[in-house]
């Protein structure tokens, strides 16, 4: 959120998220429609009905630590269109100055949509910049849903790349003869994910919501990319990376698949150890856990309580990583 990994949610995400994802022609529209004494007092009861309605959807969602896509507001869409044709209404019944900036404002509206298309998943308002900066401030579904998989896999073979690298938000549908980066799809594999280089030099495609898994992605969102596509939602990096935090997160992914799918609980240690130098700060209490948890099935006591009191530490003042904190106060009272 805004170049951000949180750990948990802000309270302020799903009103900023909708203040980038709606029309400006929209949000101009539905306050006309607000503050319209004639409209109060022909239709007061509708218009306070929407209005607490499109607050409920709101406050509903707001005290959550949970900060996902603006389909969580979802029901507010709809709520908002109505109090939107409601301000149309207003400015072209009031005079012909109004219905001609209404008139405007509804063709701004219809022009900003269908430039969307077909990639609507990814709109962002002229405000925030359009769709090509809107992986600044939001990812998950506000950008991405895998809608880019295949332009990703068009891009590739129409630029002849040899040398590349993909960061795949999700499990996908396309398989390019590229490097796979780190990403949730590492869990769903038959065998333990390949190790990564520390380094790269090549082409890297990214899908930014790939920085959910490990915020070793942020360096990247943090420069321009020399190209992008697919409405924003995938970028293009040219040139020699530095790849050892994504390295470290692959070395954590493998721990987690070595430990829990293949029991492998020496082989899951020595990967938590190759993790933890360079593991990325968001990731580094799920190293500790692993680490510690490797250790105690390895009856080594008093290296894991070690690696549980850094969990501790770590998670004490963050509520997104309640689970993991209560797990490490557990373990603690134990050895």
């Amino acid at each position: 959120f805004f170049g951000k990994v949180y750990p948990e949610g802000v309270w302020y995400f799903y009103p900023v998220a909708l203040l980038m994802k709606l029309t400006v022609p929209a949000m101009i529209l539905a306050p006309v429609a607000v503050v319209s004494r004639r409209l109060w007092r022909t239709n007061g009861l509708a218009v306070a009905t929407l209005v607490i309605s499109v607050l409920g959807c709101l406050v509903a969602v707001m005290p959550g630590h949970l900060n996902m896509g603006v389909r969580h507001v979802l029901a507010a869409y709809p709520l908002l269109v109505v109090l939107a044709a409601a301000g149309a209404t207003t400015l072209i019944t009031r005079s012909r100055l109004g219905a001609g900036i209404a008139i405007t404002l509804i063709a701004w509206h219809l022009v900003s949509s269908v430039r969307a298309a077909p990639w609507q998943i990814s709109y962002a308002n002229e405000l925030a910049g359009g769709s090509n900066h809107l992986y600044k401030y939001l990812v998950d579904s506000n950008l991405d849903w895998g809608q880019s998989d295949g332009a990703i896999d068009s891009y590739v073979h129409q630029h002849h790349l040899s040398s590349c690298a993909v960061g795949w938000f999700a499990p996908h549908r396309s398989s390019p003869p590229c490097l796979a980066l780190p990403t949730l799809s590492d869990f769903f594999a038959r065998t333990a994910p390949p190790p990564l280089p520390q380094t790269f030099t090549g082409t890297i495609l990214l899908q930014p919501s790939a920085v959910l898994w490990t915020d070793g992605y942020l360096p990247f969102l943090h420069q321009k990319p020399d190209d992008m596509f697919a409405n924003g939602s995938v970028l293009v990096y040219k040139g020699a990376f530095d790849l050892r935090q994504l390295s470290a997160t692959r070395h954590l992914f493998r721990a987690t698949w070595l430990l829990f799918f293949a029991h492998n609980v020496q082989d899951a240690l020595s990967e938590a150890v190759a993790a933890e130098p360079d593991c990325p700060q968001n990731t580094r209490p799920w190293n500790e856990q692993l680490y510690a948890t490797a250790l105690l099935q390895l009856h080594r006591p008093q290296e894991a309580k070690i690696h549980f009191q850094k969990l501790e530490e770590l998670t004490k003042n963050y509520p997104g990583f309640r689970s993991m904190h209560e797990a490490a106060v557990q373990a603690l009272k134990g050895l």
